[in-house]
């Protein structure tokens, strides 16, 4: 978009021009920002920087979008705006971040035709809305609002979430999201018919018995993981390698390391062994996997053995 008015500084017949940014703006941006805030006393609470400007601009999708006003080719103001929604209206509306011109500059048409540049748009995208903040303090841009014929919202206080006070919010809402994942994958579980779990037992059990015919015993397990899952998975299974295993802990959901060697249909845990022979402590070992998981049906499958039915074990809670 490239919108030009007249301009009286510096000089008669020169003329300002409005344009959306690009990439190789992002350095231009985060000057005016500074300059902005400057003014606004406000410079201790910059922390933009122009990468962060970059990725919020350009990125795709770009989170906000900027407009730059130019004198011969010199930045000399910018509009920075992005969209929010109104849930009475119905409708997105245009939200203006900054409007900034160097104060050299103001008094002399830029600023007003960024907000019309700004409402052009709003019009154009059936937005509901245009809104921004103004400074209690700042006199001068609460009349220039007036002039623009823009309503002061006395009934509306801001309320805002930064820094700790944030974190600590986010932190909870994490946790709480990742117990109702927990909990919704444990009633998934409990949905799983008798019928339904004794069929993928018996493809388990099948496909590591054509596994360990096609192989025999004395390789590393992790030849058994691979060959069993591309068993699996020939015969229409879904199946998930070395899936994580956090542990919750006093309602904390911790990451352990732990890996489940794998996981069938999101229904049954598989432990693939290559020992000499199966032991309390395996079955302890795929019980407390299955109770940190949720799964109520696992196997113990050790493939080191003359006669596969001899390395299968069935473990239900």
């Amino acid at each position: 978009m490239r919108l030009v008015g007249r301009a009286a500084p510096p000089g008669p017949g020169r003329s300002f021009i409005l344009r959306d940014a690009i990439p190789g703006d992002a350095q231009t941006i985060a000057d005016l920002v500074k300059r902005l805030a400057a003014y606004e006393k406000l410079a201790h609470e910059v922390t933009a920087s122009v990468d962060d400007f970059h990725t919020a601009l350009f990125a795709s999708p770009p989170r906000a979008y900027a407009m730059l006003a130019e004198i011969d080719g010199k930045p000399v103001g910018f509009a920075l705006w992005f969209y929010n929604f109104s849930t009475f209206v119905g409708r997105h509306g245009l939200y203006v971040e900054d409007v900034y011109v160097d104060p050299e500059y103001r008094g002399h048409g830029i600023g007003r035709a960024l907000f019309a540049a700004l409402a052009a748009r709003a019009v154009a995208e059936n937005c509901g809305r245009m809104e921004w903040w103004v400074l209690d303090w700042n006199e001068p841009a609460k009349r220039f609002y007036r002039n623009l014929g823009a309503q002061s919202m006395t009934d509306w206080t801001v309320q805002r979430l930064t820094g700790a006070a944030l974190l600590a919010l986010g932190d909870e809402g994490s946790e709480r999201s990742k117990r109702f994942k927990h909990q919704d994958h444990q009633d998934h579980q409990e949905k799983k018919s008798k019928h339904e779990l004794d069929r993928l037992a018996r493809n388990v059990v099948d496909a590591g018995l054509v596994v360990h015919r096609a192989l025999g015993p004395g390789l590393l397990e992790s030849a058994y993981e691979n060959c069993l899952a591309k068993e699996l998975l020939t015969r229409g299974l879904a199946v998930q390698r070395q899936a994580a295993l956090p542990i919750v802990y006093r309602g904390e959901r911790l990451e352990s390391g732990y890996r489940l060697d794998l996981v069938v249909e999101d229904a049954i845990v598989i432990e693939i062994k290559s020992v000499d022979a199966l032991t309390r402590l395996h079955d302890a070992q795929i019980l407390t996997y299955m109770k940190l998981s949720g799964y109520r049906m696992g196997f113990l499958l050790n493939f080191n053995v003359v006669l596969f039915k001899q390395g299968v074990r069935r473990l239900v809670i």
